[in-house]
């Protein structure tokens, strides 16, 4: 995106005085709309962390602006920490939902059936089982899961929504919260994905020897 000579001017005035309540009133205003593009591009899955991201941004450009180079290009500088920030949170999350799954998930799942048909992922329980080949089962699953939800599903807020929902155990309203969303726009999201999936899933895992 190309810079402004309003944005050239605030970012400039910020640099020379950081401590300055106007002037970060000024960059806020005339660069919000970059900040907005690039997260919500780097975070579309994850519209709950946007503000969070615009904040922590605003954080490092404060510790950062004083060692830019004024002969930079201030877009592209500007853009690499905005698209750092929504990195680091967007690992951070990702990995505060698997130990969250692990609370609610503390024993081995596996599917508790060997015939393989669309209702698959509604099979999936929580127990112990000492069979190992039980356990590989579980992990060609989720393995096979994985490549089709690359393959086929290309919103990525759909996709997380329905590993929440099958993977991890979140309720509905839960992952509704989680898009800011009102339930009932999110309430077929993972039940669109598994009728998406389910074929390709079937077809690879009846390859695999786990077929009806």
């Amino acid at each position: 995106m190309a810079t402004t000579s309003e944005q050239t001017r605030t970012f400039l005035e910020l640099k020379q005085n950081p401590d300055s309540n106007q002037h970060w009133d000024s960059f806020i205003n005339s660069w919000s709309g970059f900040f907005n593009t690039i997260i919500s591009r780097k975070l579309y899955a994850y519209p709950s962390l946007w503000e969070d991201a615009k904040s922590e941004a605003i954080f490092k450009l404060f510790k950062h602006i004083g060692k830019f180079n004024e002969t930079q290009e201030i877009s592209p500088w500007l853009a690499r920490i905005i698209s750092n920030v929504c990195e680091d949170i967007k690992t951070k999350n990702e990995k505060k939902i698997i130990d969250k799954s692990k609370l609610n998930c503390s024993e081995k799942q596996y599917i508790d059936v060997v015939s393989i048909d669309d209702d698959i992922f509604e099979k999936l329980s929580v127990k112990t089982d000492p069979d190992a080949e039980i356990n590989e089962m579980f992990d060609c699953l989720w393995e096979c899961v994985n490549t089709a939800l690359d393959k086929y599903v290309k919103d990525e807020r759909k996709k997380q929504a329905f590993l929440l929902c099958y993977r991890y155990n979140y309720k509905l309203r839960e992952i509704a919260a989680i898009f800011r969303l009102e339930q009932s726009t999110v309430n077929n999201w993972p039940g669109m994905v598994l009728r998406k999936i389910a074929p390709y899933v079937k077809a690879e895992m009846s390859a695999l020897g786990y077929g009806a």
